[in-house]
């Protein structure tokens, strides 16, 4: 039961924003429990206080290996989503009075933008609202998406 307890909890730290608390207080409850599991005089009847320590070793060790992981995942850059057009480059498709078509990310978008354009400009993506891109004029010689 214990056991079974440990790994659930330990699950539940993978996927809850608790940042440790469950898988570190999963493993005190574990090696708690485990200490009081059998209080008997009878020899054989005990359960072997290395193999607990043991294995709130090992749970305590993947908890801090998951939240290391949890951790190094939120510094990596976006790689996909709204977050991710921002900056985005490509080539205008079609324009005309402010509005038009670009292919970025191997996508057309519907654009808009202030600054005059014609077909093959490159542009940078500014903002994002509905499905409509904002977009300028890009300069800056890298290739587009």
């Amino acid at each position: 039961m214990a056991a079974a307890t440990l790994f659930g909890l330990m699950v539940a730290e993978a996927f809850a924003p608790s940042f440790g608390v469950l898988g570190i207080g999963g493993v005190a409850a574990f090696l708690l429990g485990g200490m009081i599991l059998i209080d008997t005089e009878a020899p054989g009847f005990g359960v072997s206080l290395p193999l607990i320590a043991a294995l709130g070793a090992v749970s305590l060790a993947f908890s801090l290996l998951v939240l290391r992981l949890a951790l190094a995942s939120r510094r990596r850059a976006v790689v996909s989503g709204r977050e991710e057009m921002l900056g985005a480059l490509g080539r205008v498709l079609d324009w005309e009075n402010g509005s038009g078509h670009v292919f970025t990310h191997s996508e057309r978008w519907r654009a808009v933008s202030h600054a005059p354009l014609a077909p093959g400009d490159r542009v940078r993506t500014l903002a994002i609202h509905d499905l409509t891109l904002t977009v300028t004029p890009d300069e800056s010689g890298d290739p587009p998406s």
